[in-house]
């Protein structure tokens, strides 16, 4: 396997509402240490607020680390700040935002399902003794 093939491996091709190519793919536990509240949170019922608060990190993370332009990167860069090849998270529009997000969701539901006639022997039965 060449590494562009391994690069691309996980990464799907999403055309986002308003025209923007580029991929998707699921997080990574490098990604999630770079926002290291979500471990915090992982101790205990967190309250309402710090609910929301480590909602909002989710958010970021998958803005943030889990799509790639095409061509481009993404970045946290204030609007103004950023390369020509960059592209900032508070540049993107709402529909665009909410289609990456419902893409990586889609693609860790599809990770964490297991295989056809792998998990639970005969399908969803249990094994009788």
């Amino acid at each position: 396997m060449e590494i562009s093939e391994y690069r691309n491996h996980g990464r799907k091709p999403i055309t986002l509402p308003s025209g923007l190519k580029g991929f998707v793919r699921a997080p990574n536990l490098l990604d999630m240490a770079a926002y290291p509240k979500l471990f915090s949170g992982m101790s205990g019922a967190p309250s309402e607020e710090e609910q929301y608060a480590l909602t909002g990190e989710w958010v970021h993370c998958i803005l943030r680390r889990c799509f790639v332009p095409e061509r481009g990167s993404m970045t946290d860069k204030e609007p103004g700040r950023c390369l020509p090849d960059e592209l900032s998270i508070h540049e993107l529009a709402p529909a665009d935002a909410d289609a990456i997000f419902t893409a990586v969701t889609a693609l860790q539901n599809e990770a964490a399902a297991p295989a056809p006639g792998e998990g639970a022997p005969e399908g969803d039965k249990f094994p009788h003794d």
